[in-house]
């Protein structure tokens, strides 16, 4: 954490029927640093790229929210422990019963 506060949007661009993956766009900005970005994510279950069928459709969504494969960074989350995370500060988490 850099203390610099960000304001963000997040949007679901496109998502397959079944929920085997989502593109997600967003875009925020760090008005004290004079910063400003845009991103996107491709999100699936299990982390893995969805079938190659599927890829005219996710370049279309992506495209649509100004984003280009080449943009795109494949991200390996195999040596991050078990999921969900524990919280930091559990004694802060939100009870299901407020």
């Amino acid at each position: 954490d850099n203390g610099v506060t960000s304001k963000e949007k997040w949007r679901i661009v496109d998502a397959s029927d079944n929920l085997d993956w989502a593109v997600l766009y967003y875009s925020g900005a760090a008005k004290t640093a004079g910063q400003a970005y845009i991103g996107a994510m491709l999100a699936t279950p299990d982390g893995k790229w969805p079938d190659d069928k599927e890829l005219p459709r996710i370049t279309k969504a992506l495209h649509s929210a100004g984003i280009v494969w080449h943009e795109m960074v494949e991200v390996c989350n195999e040596n991050c422990g078990g999921a969900p995370l524990t919280p930091l500060h559990p004694e802060r988490a939100v009870s299901s019963s407020s």
